[in-house]
């Protein structure tokens, strides 16, 4: 499957580039003033559950394995991400495994930035804050430790981590080995973002204990636990 943002005009276009690739279907949330594109083969099976103009929550299947997918291309604008996040609060209920992925456009702490402005502390503190409440873990990256650049040069040059993968506990538990890869940036300012489903050969038994270290930096956690 092939996750596309902002590529294309209009259906016509994407039709060509399925046909030229070999994909067999396409859709899009277009229609809602989105612009990201879903293109993927028959082996798999891929209902709509939920779009909006910034993400698509799909359901899809491949033999015995069914999870919820919401790929994401969030505004930049601060109060439509508060909307985003509260439109996905819905879907991280789904009783399937879920994974959120896409250019969320905004950054979780300012290390994840280099030049350029310092994004809005209280966006950075509602993403955040819709990962924790979600009990989303951060899938681990390779490559380039930033997604984005702006493409300008000297000091007026910026690079920023917008695009990430988020799983739900429960795909982690199936797929602890999955990751994701940045791959070298071509003609776009964002690199390719490469997700992989590995599962452990050498695995037996119940998954081992996880626990993230930025969950006792949430203001929260000390009443959490009591």
């Amino acid at each position: 499957m092939v996750v596309l943002l902002e590529p294309f005009q209009n259906f016509d276009k994407a039709q060509s580039y399925m046909q030229a690739l070999h994909f067999d279907n396409v859709l899009s949330n277009e229609e809602v003033g989105g612009k990201i594109w879903v293109l993927w083969m028959n082996d798999l099976t891929v209902q709509i559950i939920r779009m909006t103009s910034q993400f698509l929550s799909l359901n899809i299947v491949e033999g015995q394995f069914q999870f919820l997918a919401n790929f994401i291309y969030a505004k930049c604008n601060m109060m439509d991400g508060r909307v985003l996040w509260e439109d996905l609060r819905w879907n991280s209920l789904s009783e399937d495994p879920c994974l959120f992925a896409g250019d969320f456009n905004i950054i979780r702490t300012d290390l994840e930035r280099r030049g350029g402005r310092s994004r809005p502390i209280a966006a950075m503190d509602d993403f955040n804050r819709w990962i924790h409440e979600g009990g989303l873990i951060d899938l681990s990256s390779h490559g380039s430790k930033f997604s984005w650049c702006n493409g300008q040069c000297g000091l007026a040059r910026a690079w920023a981590k917008l695009d990430r993968v988020l799983f739900e506990s429960n795909l982690m538990s199936t797929f602890p080995n999955a990751t994701c890869s940045y791959l070298p940036r071509t003609t776009s300012d964002y690199c390719p973002m490469l997700i992989e489903f590995l599962k452990d050969p050498y695995s037996y038994g119940p998954p081992p204990f996880r626990f993230q270290q930025m969950w006792v930096e949430h203001p929260e956690f000390i009443d959490f636990v009591k």
